[in-house]
């Protein structure tokens, strides 16, 4: 049986990502947080009859949302970062912008996450909760022990943070999805980044109409800046 193997071509892999990028500008967890119709935020109400958790946001939408950013944050994706701006080097070259840009992105997914100043969590050790772990880390903590995807409910890995929160209090829980809606902007704010390095290198090379969404999204960003 003929087995066919997906290689994405640096000008395909560009192409999807613009529209991926299109995609997470029409998402209602990021329309929402756009129009200000929701915001990330946490209350806890306790009573007499225990705790609520109440998020300015929506869960469902943010689970769904972070599937979409979780494509740039790891390896082998179609979007993932690094192979994208390998795409964008070998289509539209690099200069010294670019190569800081580049080093920016590796620094944000690759440097531990400090302790939280809103609020702190603490784990079984007295630690605290979030602190030393990557945003990829929260990022399949939350996805994998929640309404997509269980299995690390059942088998967690050893030492991994969704070990943490399945041996601790609901509120663990809670406070995760927290903080992975927290970061979910950062990240989106580095994709749509991404994007404008794409063009800025398009436009010094004249090559923006090297794709047909290219140049129409330096149309967007043209019409915007008339309107200010």
């Amino acid at each position: 049986m003929l087995k066919y193997k997906f290689e994405p071509r640096p000008l395909q892999r560009l192409e999807e990502f613009l529209f991926f990028c299109n995609g997470l500008e029409q998402h209602p967890f990021y329309g929402r947080l756009e129009k200000k119709e929701h915001k990330i935020s946490m209350n806890i109400v306790a009573d007499a009859t225990g705790e609520r958790f109440h998020f300015g946001f929506d869960e469902i939408y943010l689970e769904s949302y972070l599937t979409r950013l979780r494509q740039f944050c790891f390896k082998g994706e179609l979007f993932y970062f690094d192979a994208l701006l390998e795409a964008v080097s070998s289509l539209l070259e690099e200069d010294t912008d670019f190569k800081k840009f580049q080093n920016t992105l590796s620094t944000f997914f690759s440097v531990p996450l400090p302790k939280t100043p809103q609020m702190q969590v603490f784990n079984r050790n007295g630690e605290d909760l979030i602190e030393g772990y990557l945003i990829t880390d929260i990022i399949e903590a939350r996805l994998y022990t929640g309404a997509i995807h269980s299995e690390r409910r059942i088998k967690q890995l050893p030492g991994s943070l969704e070990e943490e929160i399945m041996n601790m209090h609901l509120f663990a829980s809670k406070y995760l999805t927290f903080v992975a809606a927290e970061i979910s902007m950062p990240i989106t704010k580095n994709i749509f980044a991404t994007r404008n390095q794409i063009l800025r290198r398009a436009k010094a090379m004249e090559k923006v109409n090297i794709l047909p969404e290219l140049l129409a999204y330096s149309q967007r960003v043209a019409n915007k800046e008339l309107s200010k």
